[in-house]
C-alpha cells in the first residue's frame, strides 16, 4: 500500500495549549456549539465500540482511533480536520466539566484530570496527515468541484416545462430549482442562506446583503459577518436571488409550523438542506439516464456546494482580484479559492458580485492590498457602517431601490 505523507498550509493554528482555545469561545457560534457537541458526543459513543463507562478510557480511545485513521489515509483530508475540530472542542468540553466540578468521583477516581486531558488536546494537535493513494473513493470525495452547463439547462428546462404544462411541482423541487438559480449568482454556502439580509446605504450601494459566516470559528473566516453589493446585478439575477430567498423564508416558517415550533435552528436547517441535496441528487441520476451515462462508482456527483465552487469558477474566469474572491465568500486567505474551489476554465458565467471594503479588510493580507490599491489611485469599494444604514439589519425591507418585493408570508 502507497502512503505518503502530504502537508498542507494551515494558516490558522489552534493555540499551543486547552487554556489558550476556552479563550476564544467567544469566537464561536451558538450554532456551532450544538452542532459541535452533538458530533463529539456521537464520536465518543462510537469510539469503544463497546459498552464502556470508563469516560478517560472513552477519549483516549477517541484519540487513538483519530490518529489511527489519520495516519493511514482512511478518511480524505477534509474529514480529518472536520473530525479534529469536533474532538478538541469535545475534549474542552470535558476540561470545563472538570474545573466546575461536573465529573463524576468514579471518573476521576480513574484519573480523569485537567493534565489528562491537557495532553490529549497536545496530541490532538500533533497528528499528521497522511495522504493513501490506493484509499477507494467515498462518497464525500464524488463531488464535483463545479456545476456542469449542461445539467443547469436540464433544470431549467425542466421547471419551465412543468410550469408551462401545469404539472404539479413539489415544494422541494421548486426551492431547489431556485436555490441553483441563485446560488450560480451568489455562491454561498448552502446554510449560510438562512442567516441572510439586505439593507440599503443612505450613501453608498443600494442592495448590500449582509451574511453570518458559516465558518467563522477559529480564524477560518473574514469576520463573523460578510457584506456584498449587490448593485451590479442585473435586474434578472436580481430577481432569482430574492425569489429564492423569499421562498426559503417562507419554507422555514411553514416548517416550523408543521413541526410545532416557534422557528428553524440547526438542526431543522440541515433536515431542509439534505432533502434539497437527495432532490439533486435524484435530478442528476435522471439526467444521466436520459443521455444514456452510467455513473460507475468513480465519477464525480453535483452537490447543493457544487454551486458554490462554479460561483467561485466563474469569479475566476472574470479574472476578479482574489482578495476579492476571499472577501466575497468569506474566507480568511486570499489563497484559499485557488487552492480548493473550482478552476478558471470552468467557468461559465458572468460575475458581478463585489466585497465591502471591510469584508476584504479581513482577509490576511488585506489590509497591504488595500494600500496597494490606493498607491495605484484605484477606486475603493464602498465600506459597510451602521450609521450609514436605512434601518436594522434584521428589518424586512420593502423600500423602491431595492426594486423587489421582500414579503415573508
Amino acid at each position: 500500500m502507497c502512503v505518503k505523507k502530504k502537508t498542507f498550509e494551515n494558516p490558522n493554528e489552534y493555540p499551543k495549549s486547552i487554556l489558550a482555545y476556552l479563550e476564544r469561545e467567544d469566537c464561536i457560534t451558538n450554532t456551532t456549539h450544538l452542532k459541535y457537541t452533538k458530533e463529539f458526543y456521537v464520536m465518543l459513543k462510537g469510539a469503544l465500540k463497546v459498552n464502556d463507562n470508563n469516560l478517560k478510557r472513552s477519549l483516549e480511545a477517541l484519540y487513538i482511533e483519530y490518529e489511527s485513521k489519520a495516519i493511514t489515509g482512511q478518511i480524505a483530508h477534509s474529514t480529518f480536520k472536520t473530525y479534529r475540530a469536533f474532538i478538541i472542542y469535545g475534549y474542552s468540553r470535558i476540561y470545563n466539566k472538570l474545573v466546575n466540578g461536573e465529573i463524576s468521583d468514579q471518573d476521576i477516581d480513574d484519573g480523569l484530570d485537567e493534565l489528562f486531558i491537557s495532553d490529549l488536546y497536545l496530541k490532538m494537535l500533533s497528528v499528521e496527515y497522511f495522504y493513501n493513494e490506493n484509499k477507494p473513493k467515498r462518497t464525500s470525495e464524488l463531488k464535483a468541484k463545479y456545476f456542469e452547463k449542461t445539467f443547469y439547462n436540464y433544470l431549467i428546462r425542466e421547471s419551465e416545462l412543468k410550469k408551462a404544462s401545469s404539472s404539479r411541482i413539489g415544494e422541494y423541487d421548486l426551492l431547489l430549482y431556485a436555490f441553483v438559480d441563485a446560488n450560480l449568482i451568489l455562491g454561498l454556502r448552502p446554510v449560510e442562506w438562512f442567516n441572510t439580509s439586505f439593507c440599503c446605504a443612505v450613501k453608498g450601494p443600494k442592495l448590500i446583503m449582509r451574511v453570518l459566516n458559516g465558518k467563522s470559528t477559529h480564524g477560518r473566516a473574514n469576520g463573523k459577518i460578510r457584506s456584498l453589493i449587490l448593485d451590479g446585478l442585473t435586474e434578472v439575477d436580481k430577481a432569482k436571488v430574492f425569489n429564492f430567498w423569499n421562498m426559503l423564508n417562507k419554507f422555514s416558517n411553514k416548517f416550523a409550523s408543521q413541526n410545532g415550533i416557534s422557528s428553524c435552528g440547526w438542526v431543522e436547517h440541515q433536515t431542509i438542506i439534505r432533502v434539497l441535496g437527495e432532490r439533486l441528487s435524484i435530478k442528476y441520476k435522471d439526467f444521466c439516464s436520459l443521455r444514456n451515462i452510467v455513473l460507475s462508482s468513480e465519477d464525480l456527483r453535483p452537490t447543493l456546494y457544487s454551486t458554490r465552487h462554479q460561483c467561485i469558477a466563474n469569479a475566476k474566469s472574470n479574472d476578479v482580484d482574489k482578495f476579492d474572491i476571499a472577501g466575497v465568500f468569506g474566507h480568511a486567505g486570499s489563497d484559499t479559492a485557488k487552492k480548493h474551489y473550482g478552476r478558471k476554465w470552468r467557468g461559465f458565467g458572468s460575475f458581478k458580485v463585489q466585497p465591502t471594503l471591510d469584508s476584504v479588510l479581513n482577509v490576511n493580507g488585506g489590509l497591504e492590498y488595500i494600500k496597494g490599491l490606493l498607491a495605484n489611485n484605484i477606486k475603493l469599494n464602498y465600506n459597510f457602517e451602521l450609521n450609514n444604514i436605512v434601518k436594522d439589519l434584521n428589518t424586512i425591507y420593502h423600500k423602491p431601490e431595492l426594486k423587489a418585493e421582500l414579503v415573508i408570508g
